[in-house]
C-alpha cells in the first residue's frame, strides 16, 4: 500500500528536521560538532560539487571516507544530489574494495587523501572531502532541487559473501521511508535523545544509526574508530544447559568443571552460570553462588560471574553472606549480575515479591552492596531490628555487578543514584 510518508525520499526527511532544530547538535564526532544548519549547509555544497560531475538519479556515488562527521556529511550529499550511495568501508581488504568499485560501476568516489593512494584501480572519478574542500565550500549553501523521487535507488550495500560472491543490494527511498515509520513504533524518540553510532556505513543498520536518528532529531554520536580497539576483546563462558537425565548423576556437571579449567588456563575472562528454576532447560543451575564455588575450586585466575542472581528470589543477606564466601575460596575473582525475574512460577520461592519484583531488585541491591563493604545495618527481626554485619569478610572491597534486563533498559533508570556506576547486561529473549 503506498502511503504519505512513503512517496518521500530520505534527505528530503532530514531536511526537515533541519528546519524544525536548525540549531541543535546533530552530529559529534573524534571532537567535533555541528548544528542541523550547519550539517544541511555542508552537505548542499558537496551535493552542488556532484551535480557538475554528472551525478543525479540512479548515478552509484563510492564513498571511502573514515568514521567522521565527513562520511555522514558525504552520504547526505550524494543523496541530495540525487545519487545512490555505495559504501566502501576503507577497513575492508583490497580485494574486497576493488570489487564493489568494478561491480557497482561506481562512477565518483568521496573519499580522503590519505586514503586514496591506498585504493585499489578503478575508473571511478574522484572527489576528496579534504583535498578538494576549498572548490566544495565554494558552492552554495542553498538547498539543491533535484529530480530524484521516493522511487530511485538510495544506497547499495553489498552483501558479506559468505555463500558465494558478494551482492549489491538496491534500496530505493520509499524502502528506507517505510522502514523508518516502523522504528517508529518500536524505539523511543520523543523527545530524540543522543544515540551512539557504531556500526559500518557498509552494514544496513547504520541507516537506523545515522539516517532515522537525524530525521527524528537526535545528537548521533559517531564512534570514530582509531585503527585497534579501545581494549582487547574478551572471551568468556556462559552456562545454560538442558538437564539431560540420560547421562546419568556422576556427568552432569562434568562440562562445567572441564569447562572452567579450560577457561581458566587459556586466557578465558570469565565463567557464568544463571539461576533457573523448576525447567529442565537451565535447570542444572538453580544457584549460582553454589556452582561459582564448585568452579573456584578447580580455578585459579578466571573470573567467576553469575549470569544471573535473581534477587527478589533471595534474602539479601544471605546473597552478601554466600557471595562474599566464594569471594574468599576464589581469592577475589567473584562478580554478580541481579536480575529481578521474570517468570511467575519461580516466585514460590518468594510469592510476595512478585508483584513489586523491580523495585525489590533496586532496594536490595543496595543491601547487598553495603554488607559487602562492611556496613553494619539494622534489618527487621522477629522481635524488632537486629544489628547485621555479614561474615566472612569478602576479599574484594567492593562487589562488582551488572543488571541483568530482559529487552529493556527501565532497571537502569530505576538504578540512578549519584557516584553510583554499573553496567548493564541486556539478554535478548525471557530469561530470569
Amino acid at each position: 500500500m503506498t502511503t504519505l510518508a512513503s512517496l518521500r525520499c530520505m534527505h528530503e526527511l532530514i531536511e526537515e528536521q533541519v528546519d524544525r532544530t536548525p540549531d541543535a547538535i546533530a552530529l559529534v564526532s573524534a571532537g567535533e560538532e555541528i548544528t542541523y544548519r550547519q550539517l544541511d549547509a555542508r552537505a548542499n555544497r558537496l551535493a552542488r560539487h556532484l551535480e557538475r560531475l554528472g551525478v543525479g538519479p540512479e548515478v552509484l556515488v563510492g564513498i571511502s571516507i573514515e568514521r567522521s562527521v565527513d562520511m555522514v556529511v558525504a552520504a547526505f550529499g550524494v543523496l541530495k544530489a540525487g545519487g545512490a550511495y555505495v559504501p566502501i568501508d576503507p577497513a575492508y581488504p583490497k580485494k574486497r574494495l576493488g570489487f564493489i568499485l568494478d561491480d557497482a560501476k561506481v562512477r565518483v568516489l568521496v573519499t580522503q587523501e590519505s586514503l586514496a593512494r591506498d585504493l585499489p584501480s578503478h575508473r571511478a572519478q574522484l572527489v576528496s572531502v579534504d583535498a578538494d574542500r576549498e572548490a566544495i565550500e565554494a558552492e552554495s549553501a542553498e538547498r539543491v532541487k533535484g529530480a530524484v523521487t521516493a522511487a530511485n535507488l538510495a544506497y547499495v550495500i553489498y552483501t558479506s559473501g559468505s555463500t558465494g560472491k558478494p551482492k549489491g543490494v538496491m534500496v530505493e527511498h520509499r524502502n528506507v521511508v517505510n522502514f523508518f515509520t516502523g522504528m517508529d513504533a518500536v524505539v523511543t524518540h520523543e523527545p530524540p535523545g543522543v544515540w551512539l553510532a557504531v556500526s559500518s556505513l557498509s552494514f544496513d543498520i547504520s541507516v537506523l544509526e545515522l539516517f532515522w536518528t537525524l530525521t527524528r532529531g537526535f545528537k548521533t554520536v559517531i564512534y570514530a574508530a582509531t585503527g585497534h580497539l579501545p581494549r582487547p576483546i574478551e572471551f568468556s563462558l556462559l552456562y545454560f544447559a538442558s538437564d539431560d537425565e540420560n547421562h546419568g548423576s556422576s556427568g552432569k556437571y562434568r562440562l562445567l568443571l572441564e569447562g572452567a579449567k579450560f577457561a581458566d588456563e587459556n586466557g578465558f575472562a570469565a565463567v557464568w552460570t544463571p539461576e533457573r528454576h523448576f525447567h529442565p532447560f537451565g535447570g542444572l543451575y538453580p544457584n549460582p553462588s553454589v556452582t561459582s564455588a564448585a568452579i573456584a575450586a578447580v580455578t585459579t585466575r578466571v573470573k567467576i560471574r553469575a549470569g544471573s542472581c535473581v534477587l527478589p528470589l533471595q534474602n539479601p543477606i544471605r546473597v552478601a553472606e554466600e557471595w562474599s564466601l566464594v569471594d574468599n575460596l576464589s581469592n577475589g575473582r567473584v562478580g554478580v549480575s541481579f536480575a529481578s525475574g521474570w517468570q511467575p512460577n519461580d516466585f514460590v520461592l518468594m510469592p510476595a515479591h512478585y508483584e513489586n519484583a523491580k523495585d525489590i531488585l533496586v532496594r536490595d541491591i543496595d543491601v547487598v552492596r553495603r554488607l559487602w563493604r562492611g556496613e553494619t545495618l539494622a534489618l527487621p527481626g522477629p522481635r524488632g531490628t537486629v544489628d547485621v554485619r555479614t561474615f566472612p569478610r569478602p576479599v574484594q572491597p567492593e562487589l562488582p555487578f551488572w543488571i541483568t534486563s530482559a529487552m529493556s533498559a527501565g532497571a537502569a533508570r530505576r538504578m540512578r543514584r549519584p557516584n553510583v556506576t554499573f553496567s548493564i547486561t541486556v539478554m535478548w529473549g525471557k530469561s530470569a
